[in-house]
């Protein structure tokens, strides 16, 4: 992750859902779930239009419709993790140390992984491959009771921790594609650029040199942070599956050896809440969306640029379109706003799904006060029930200065049942 919170998994519930990933939806049928259609065209059970009330803003039998393309994570040229080494680190007395163990030692040879990892490549066309486990580092001293770490060149006390460990043998010595995945005991916090864990983030990943004993120059490494913020297995399972593959897609994290990210992209209003491939897809609505279940372990769906440009689901592994269709609703300009205080501005959005559904719902909802800024835009929508094809105008007023965020946002989010898609918007330079 990055952005404010440098690169960390953000704990559910703190922040809004900045996702465009989805779960189980039900194949289209006669009966909408309750949503009103508004006298809209209905779906037959063969997926074609039946007789209705037609509107001068008729649904499409194309799927997907012709829309607004999503804005892909893009590679900066920075180094990839091709063939992860996966250390597993533990404290002694961590009843969880033999679970977390066997995680480290699978997971990046799972279907999972093929279908989150092996599609980002490097400027000479390797892509990330398998990854290999079976190596542990176990530590007999209990940690201290707060470490500070930076992803900006700050203090950080945890690094020179790791390094001691590396040097008396505790943690194995590092190799080029060594990832450390460290597992915290729940009395140890961290404080990340000012951001506490368990409170602010649920995990992150960063990156240092060491020298290793008896070698003569410094290697660098990727490490990934996970504090014990529940007893819940699930919880610390899927923040590693998040940490892990944001740390093979881009391992060393500075702007001058980034990897792959959004903010490379022409939509950074993706990005705001962090813009690698794990964080554009967690669901902080809490509905489970971003969920998947991979060898017993409780794993993250994770960008895929793949599936964005056939404008399927983006967050992977994903059903398959025939059996739960993904659906949402697309600018046909920039997403990223430039306007002035007092300013209006009308942007087009055309509803867009890869195979049929019922008409879906549509609302707008600023998200400016999660960015530490006061909500300062009036939003509204002319239509708020869609079907794919169909355009809705969205009307967005800027009321005053957003105070300390700088920017405003808000988000377009599309519902069927018990399903949700979002696409974000910043609006700046007020």
């Amino acid at each position: 992750m990055r952005s404010f919170l440098g690169f960390a998994l953000l704990l559910s519930g703190t922040y809004l859902l900045l996702s465009a990933c989805g779960g189980a939806i039900r194949p289209a049928t006669d009966d909408d779930g309750g949503v009103d259609d508004g006298g809209l065209p209905r779906l037959s059970d063969s997926g074609t239009f039946t007789d209705g009330p037609q509107k001068p803003n008729p649904p499409s039998n194309i799927f997907p419709a012709p829309h607004g393309p999503l804005p892909p994570v893009t590679y900066n040229g920075g180094r990839l993790l091709l063939a992860p080494k996966v250390v597993t680190v533990t404290f002694d007395g961590d009843a969880q140390r033999s679970m977390m163990e066997s995680f480290g030692d699978k997971i990046t040879s799972t279907v999972w992984w093929d279908a989150v990892a092996s599609e980002y490549c490097d400027s000479s066309g390797q892509c990330i491959g398998h990854g290999t486990g079976g190596v542990y580092g176990h530590i007999a001293t209990a940690p201290a009771s707060n470490y500070t770490d930076s992803s900006q060149g700050g203090a950080t006390s945890l690094q020179t921790y790791i390094d001691a460990r590396i040097q008396d043998g505790s943690i194995p010595p590092p190799e080029v594609d060594t990832v450390y995945m460290i597992y915290l005991p729940s009395s140890t916090t961290i404080s990340l650029d000012g951001a506490q864990s368990c409170r602010e983030f649920g995990g992150y990943h960063n990156a240092m040199s060491s020298t290793p004993p008896g070698g003569a120059a410094p290697v660098k490494f990727a490490y990934a942070i996970l504090p014990r913020c529940s007893n819940s297995k699930g919880e610390l399972t899927f923040a590693a599956s998040h940490e892990i593959i944001e740390a093979a897609t881009d391992p060393y994290l500075s702007p001058s050896a980034a990897s792959y990210d959004g903010f490379g992209s022409d939509s950074d209003a993706w990005d705001t809440g962090g813009g690698e491939v794990g964080d554009r897809c967690v669901d902080f609505s809490g509905m489970g969306q971003d969920s998947y279940q991979e060898s017993g372990f409780l794993v993250q769906r994770s960008w895929s640029n793949a599936a964005a440009k056939a404008s399927h689901d983006p967050c992977v592994p994903a059903p398959s379109p025939a059996q739960q269709p993904y659906f949402n609703l697309a600018p046909s300009g920039p997403d990223t706003l430039v306007m002035k205080v007092g300013e209006t501005k009308t942007l087009e959005l055309t509803a867009f799904s890869d195979g049929p559904t019922p008409a879906f719902s549509v609302d707008v909802t600023e998200t400016t006060q999660f960015f530490g800024g006061q909500n300062v835009l009036d939003l509204s929508l002319d239509q708020i029930t869609l079907q794919n094809g169909q355009k809705t105008t969205l009307t967005v007023t800027v009321t005053s200065d957003p105070g300390q965020a700088g920017f405003a946002a808000f988000q377009v989010t599309s519902t069927l049942a018990q399903i949700s898609h979002t696409w974000s918007f910043t609006v700046s330079s007020m």
